[in-house]
């Protein structure tokens, strides 16, 4: 485990750079470009664990290898098409000076972005270990379930991940007329996104749970000494499934909330108001967590679901307060008429 740290910091620096040069193809409106060097170096991280994983042996360390090259590889690929393709991101040396007030302004809105994206996880752990205290069962379905969970709102935050180009873009050139259009066709983009993930989540929810159960233990791996909490039955492993039924049965309808949100964040990011987008969440993971430790113990993981609706519906007071005050600010200051 230490030398897999090791190797996955010093490929941190791999992470930023694609970071930095892919967002910077967004923003000229090239969004195509970084996600097929993003496919091309997730291809080649299966090949390379392939490799040095399960042919080399090389265990973790081969695992934090696959990560690292293949993060190097798509700084490469970017670095390499924006300097022969894009003459306007291409860096002259007079250009290598310091801008304090575009310093100043990275800082304030990157540190706070990093703060938010910092209470996700946070409150995840708070969330985990309520759910840890309900024993195997309730953790492997819950397991199960957040795969389902993150598979369904990527699409929403990449929808959001838009919205906030499109806003930067307009508010940028000036097309003040503009600005507030990109949210209102993301929003459409993403309500039309929901019923399509509702769906799929309802009618693939007992193939999806029976997929990703874990296994009963084998007999032969059953000893005197095996603690019985480590133990996994044909009925645990029925009780699993049933658990991730019931949840994806409750949550396939509350994703119409992340839709939303992230198109109402994207927005805020996209006009450069990071303390709205960080205060949004932070209420939305706490009355999440409190709301957890609350409902789980009496009603399984499926309470974590409502807890989670309960949290993202005090955001969407919260945030759509915000977009409408925000509206009504801008058009005021900017003369423009209540129908844009």
């Amino acid at each position: 485990a230490p030398t897999y740290l090791r190797i996955i910091f010093i490929g941190i620096r791999y992470t930023i750079q694609y970071n930095i040069l892919a967002n910077a193809l967004r923003a000229i409106g090239d969004s195509r470009t970084p996600v097929f060097f993003l496919g091309i170096s997730c291809g080649l991280n299966i090949c390379l664990d392939l490799l040095l994983v399960c042919t080399l042996e090389w265990g973790v360390a081969g695992a934090g290898i696959a990560t690292t090259l293949a993060e190097a590889v798509s700084v490469a690929l970017c670095a390499l098409w924006i300097y022969r393709r894009v003459p306007a991101l291409k860096l002259a040396r007079n250009e290598l000076e310091m801008d304090k007030s575009l310093l100043g302004d990275t800082l304030r809105i990157g540190g706070m972005s990093a703060l938010q994206q910092t209470a996700q996880p946070v409150g995840k752990v708070l969330i985990q270990s309520v759910v840890n205290a309900q024993g195997i069962i309730a953790v492997d379905a819950f397991n199960t379930v957040c795969r389902v969970d993150d598979f369904a709102c990527i699409p929403a935050q990449s929808i959001g991940s838009g919205i906030m180009t499109c806003t930067a873009q307009n508010r940028g050139a000036g097309r003040k007329n503009r600005v507030y259009r990109s949210i209102r066709d993301g929003l459409l983009v993403g309500l039309c996104y929901f019923p399509v993930i509702c769906i799929l989540t309802l009618l693939l929810k007992a193939p999806v749970a029976h997929l990703m159960a874990p296994a009963p233990t084998p007999a032969s791996q059953i000893t005197a000494e095996t603690a019985a909490g480590e133990i996994i039955t044909a009925d645990d492993v029925e009780c699993i499934v049933q658990e991730s039924i019931l949840y994806l049965s409750v949550k396939a309808f509350f994703f119409i909330m992340p839709c939303i949100l992230n198109a109402m964040q994207g927005f805020f990011r996209g006009m450069g108001r990071m303390g709205t987008v960080f205060a949004g969440t932070v209420i939305q993971i706490s009355i999440r967590t409190f709301c957890v430790y609350m409902w789980v113990p009496r009603m399984g993981i499926t309470g974590e679901a409502w807890g989670c609706l309960t949290g993202w519906m005090v955001q969407l007071i919260f945030t759509g307060t915000c977009l409408l005050i925000a509206r009504s600010r801008y058009l005021r200051e900017n003369r423009l008429p209540r129908g844009v």
